[in-house]
């Protein structure tokens, strides 16, 4: 009785230390892989740290980068400015101005004579004189001339209608074509007229297309 007792006992303590040895096992699989777990997490924490540093680097590379573009920016709208500024200048600086007006009244014989006058009633021709002053600066060009005349009234001598530039529009007396080469022009226009005048002040404008070069004036009675 007392050997099966023993044997029994035997057993048992044989079980427990094979589970124990099979416990023993598993806790150094398990630290094994504890510890394999810790060295991945302690590599993320570094790459996360890194990742970190090279995100603050980036951050500030960027600021840095963005800086830089303002400041280019800045620069390029001031020299756009300063290039519109060029060309307005350089505009201006080609501009064609005239010079000396003069207009003289005249009346046309049947036979052709031409006689000055000072006389509204007799008044047919108007001659206009100016000068085209010169500018090295301008260009070799073909300049479109209109002439107007006007009364007090604003009504138009010798009217020829109308041209267009964009939005606005000019009345005419006369047009001419002229070739301009940097040098002093001197134009000499005649604006024949078929209606009866009135005795007042004639207003008379030289425009080179739409932009007005000058005018001058003449007392008729």
């Amino acid at each position: 009785m007392e050997v099966d007792k023993s044997k029994q006992i035997v057993s048992q303590i044989q079980d427990s230390l094979d589970e124990l040895q099979v416990n023993i096992s598993l806790t150094n699989k398990y630290r094994y892989e504890l510890s394999t777990l810790k060295k991945q997490q302690s590599s993320l924490l570094k790459k996360e740290d890194s990742f970190y540093t090279v995100n603050n680097d980036l951050v500030k590379e960027n600021a840095t980068i963005s800086r830089l573009l303002n400041k280019q920016t800045d620069v390029i709208s001031a020299l756009k400015e300063e290039k519109a500024q060029l060309n307005s200048n350089l505009e201006k600086g080609a501009l064609v101005f005239a010079n000396s007006f003069e207009a003289t009244a005249f009346f046309i014989k049947k036979s052709g004579d031409i006689i000055k006058t000072q006389r509204a009633d007799k008044t047919n021709l108007f001659k206009v004189n100016f000068v085209l002053a010169e500018n090295p600066l301008a260009l070799h060009q073909e300049k479109e001339i209109f002439v107007q005349i006007i009364d007090p009234d604003n009504n138009v001598v010798a009217d020829k209608g109308a041209i267009e530039f964009g939005n606005s529009s000019l009345i005419y007396s006369y047009k001419t074509n002229v070739f301009y080469n940097k040098k002093a022009l001197n134009i000499s226009v005649d604006v024949e007229s078929n209606q009866t005048l009135k005795a007042c002040r004639y207003f008379i404008t030289i425009f080179d297309g739409n932009r007005q070069l000058g005018s001058t004036q003449i007392i008729l009675h």
